[in-house]
């Protein structure tokens, strides 16, 4: 399907889609952006009005998702440096696979 995009970026839903999303009286949506291509989730008028504000007792700040991103993959590439250096010492080290999955877990919880 086709639709315009006005001079404010606003789009219509066309109604078979908004029937498929179960948004057609009220509701919202979820922009979902991938590999330059947006999909769209429809969140019927009740569960819509549930979200609004549900996350702010969860934040403490802010913090932007690229920020997010590097501290993941830095303490990602952490974790695998001491894997790889327990792997490669001249003393026979044996690492479990549940040790590691374990240290990586709690890292993940620290983020």
């Amino acid at each position: 399907m086709y639709a315009k995009v006005s001079k404010k970026g606003q789009v219509t839903i066309p109604i078979a889609i908004r029937e498929k999303l179960e948004i057609v009286n009220e509701g919202a949506v979820l922009f979902l952006v991938e590999d330059n291509e947006v999909k769209l989730k429809g969140i019927p008028g009740a569960h819509a009005d549930q979200l609004g504000g549900s996350l702010k007792k969860h934040a403490k700040e802010y913090v932007p998702l690229n920020k997010i991103r590097k501290k993941i993959k830095v303490k990602i590439a952490d974790i695998v440096d001491c894997i790889l250096a327990a792997h490669s010492s001249s003393e026979k080290v044996v690492v479990s696979f549940d040790k590691d999955l374990k240290k990586l877990k709690a890292v993940i919880e620290t983020l």
